[in-house]
């Protein structure tokens, strides 16, 4: 059996034992899709140093009204990484929280070398004044298992989402510890389906 495509070229699609249709498809990431269609996907990467308190890694508001930052993945990193026995140290990646003064603005890298788009965001490293308010979360939380761990990715496959004014904050969170955390981002920007 086949099926015609209705349109008069004489195309037809066969049609399986199992009444499916027949056809051959190419899987690969979202992030990649993107990149090669619209030129739209990035990493971001930011770093802070530890100081015995909550240190802000990277933060990242999405502020085009037009399109949704959708993020793939999440790497977290600490580097020589020195905490008492007592200390408690972990990273975690919590939203809502706002930016509102400091930090080094940090810019993501198109990971499309042949488009010139930049990602309508506000990004910051090292450790920005975050606004106090509700946080949601955390959605990943890493609790380092030595000085110097082997750094972890977290594939989110595009579940993350932020619409407009929404940011997400990856974090460094000791009590008695000194080292360096970082973080990269991958992530692609994206128009709502309406």
């Amino acid at each position: 059996m086949q099926i015609a495509d209705g349109k008069g070229t004489g195309k037809k699609a066969q049609v399986t034992s199992e009444y499916k249709i027949g056809a051959d498809a190419v899987v690969k990431r979202a992030t990649a899709h993107v990149s090669l269609e619209y030129g739209d996907a990035y990493t971001i990467m930011g770093e802070a140093a530890e100081a015995n308190a909550t240190q802000q890694i990277l933060y990242i508001q999405n502020q085009d009204p037009d399109k949704l930052l959708v993020v793939e993945t999440i790497d977290l990193e600490c580097v020589d990484l020195a905490a008492s026995a007592a200390a408690t140290v972990y990273m975690d990646v919590v939203f809502d929280l706002l930016w509102t003064a400091d930090g080094t603005a940090v810019t993501a890298v198109n990971l499309n070398r042949t488009s010139t788009l930049l990602p309508l965001i506000a990004a910051y490293d090292t450790d920005p004044t975050l606004g106090a308010g509700a946080v949601t979360g955390p959605i990943i939380k890493w609790l380092p298992e030595s000085a110097d761990p082997v750094p972890q990715r977290y594939e989110l496959f595009g579940s993350v989402i932020l619409g407009y004014d929404d940011a997400i904050t990856v974090r460094l969170i000791s009590t008695g510890a000194t080292g360096t955390g970082k973080a990269l981002v991958t992530f692609y920007m994206l128009e709502p389906l309406e």
